[in-house]
């Protein structure tokens, strides 16, 4: 049974996202070049950004939490499974392009590698109490104990009265209580022990990314920029409120995942959308980075256009043209109704 555990860990936490991310590339995405841990970023947005999408709606509808699982997970295998069909020839040119990475990584690299893994581990191995997961993780358990999604109070298992609209508007703790269904755990192993190992290595990839965009052409720059990171991130809780901090210790709450993931990963898509002259469709990837914001947390009601909105000033001053302000503005449209929302529910109150 802990096999058959480990396998659905691997495949709805590595497999689907990296085939979905690898059919959005290379049919969407025109001519292409990224690397295979493009695909597994790209491909964990747009399953966050399809998850936002499907569970609001479902929510306001007051569906069962097992519609939302069998939605989800249908939809994700056979979108997976036409990426092998359809993408099969790319999948076996990033599998060859992987080992040839590591064959000529250097041992800089390779210590990166070793400190990033022992982060992941950690937690998977031990177990690290935070104060929030009295609602985060319990509000995932409670969903998959009534089958509903946020409508009992995690902390009295009493129906909710007065809905906390940015918890309703933010569910990633439903997200946390789908992927423990899928891969059949309870959700606070799921969360406390199963999502360290891999958000932690996910937000590293982000970062190397981004590192690779600046350092184009000189890897060891970036391998040596990521040691750095990873050797620095480990003596960063000088405060509970450090970015190193969300990181190692409560990674699957959902403001961990925004500061640690999904905004770095906005930055990331959000300078390949701009700097090119012409109308591009990492736009799009942009969108399902925003809408992955929205689901992570409230705080992306601000954060996100923060970010994206400066990136688009020195772009649009750059290059002398409006369009990074106009797509930018279309992409945090969902941020703007969240707020709008959220707003208004303060004002009733």
């Amino acid at each position: 049974m802990l096999f058959v555990k480990a396998l659905l860990i691997i495949i709805w936490a590595m497999l689907v996202p990296y085939l979905i991310g690898l059919l959005f590339r290379s049919k969407i995405v025109k001519n292409d070049s990224q690397n295979a841990g493009h695909a597994l970023l790209t491909g964990y947005f747009i399953m966050f950004a399809f998850f936002y999408l499907l569970t609001m709606p479902l929510l306001l509808k007051s569906a069962s939490l097992h519609l939302l699982v069998n939605i989800f997970a249908i939809t994700c295998s056979v979108a997976s499974l036409a990426s092998i069909v359809i993408c099969r020839k790319h999948i076996k040119n990033h599998a060859i392009s992987v080992l040839v990475f590591l064959s000529k990584s250097s041992p800089i690299f390779l210590l990166a590698l070793i400190l990033i893994l022992i982060q992941g581990s950690v937690l998977t191995l031990y177990q690290h109490i935070d104060e929030d997961d009295a609602f985060f993780v319990a509000t995932a358990t409670t969903a998959v104990e009534t089958d509903t999604i946020v409508e009992y109070d995690p902390n009295t298992g009493a129906p909710l009265v007065n809905y906390h609209m940015r918890y309703v508007m933010s569910p990633f703790p439903i997200y946390t209580a789908v992927f423990s269904e899928l891969v059949m755990m309870h959700p606070t192993i799921v969360a406390h022990n199963v999502f360290p190992a891999i958000f932690i290595p996910l937000s590293y990839l982000v970062a190397y990314l981004i590192l690779s965009t600046f350092f184009t052409r000189q890897r060891e720059h970036a391998d040596y920029a990521l040691f750095f990171l990873a050797a620095l991130t480990i003596f960063g809780n000088v405060s509970v409120y450090t970015s190193s901090s969300f990181l190692l210790f409560r990674i699957w709450q959902g403001k961990a995942m925004l500061a640690n993931v999904i905004l770095p990963g906005l930055f990331l898509y959000g300078i390949h959308a701009m700097q090119r002259s012409r109308m591009n469709t990492n736009w799009i990837i942009v969108a399902f980075c925003v809408l992955a914001a929205c689901l992570s947390s409230s705080m992306a009601v601000a954060l996100a256009p923060c970010l994206l909105g400066v990136l688009a000033v020195v772009y649009a001053v750059r290059q002398r043209r409006f369009t990074p302000l106009i797509m930018s503005g279309l992409c945090l449209v969902p941020c703007v109704i969240c707020g709008v929302i959220y707003l208004t529910s303060v004002v009733i109150k």
